[in-house]
């Protein structure tokens, strides 16, 4: 890839980093729930989607070093 769809790329994944940190706040906050329906009733899985998120940040974070090592190299 060239430098500038490096850039783009690298922007592109930070505000993703920045909405899925929102979406953390909102889903431990309680502003927004995710109810599963189990079959004998509705979980709150809230807190599972805030995990997963978190992983998901911690992912893209990885990507992002690796498009700033590339970045290095030229």
């Amino acid at each position: 890839m060239n430098r500038e769809a490096l850039l783009k790329l690298r922007e592109r994944y930070k505000e993703q980093i920045t909405r899925y940190r929102q979406d953390i706040e909102d889903y431990r906050s309680g502003r927004f729930t995710m109810r599963s329906n189990t079959g004998t009733g509705f979980v709150d899985v809230s807190e599972q989607l805030a995990v997963s998120l978190e992983g998901m940040i911690e992912r893209l974070e990885d990507v992002i070093k690796t498009i700033d090592d590339e970045l290095a190299k030229e």
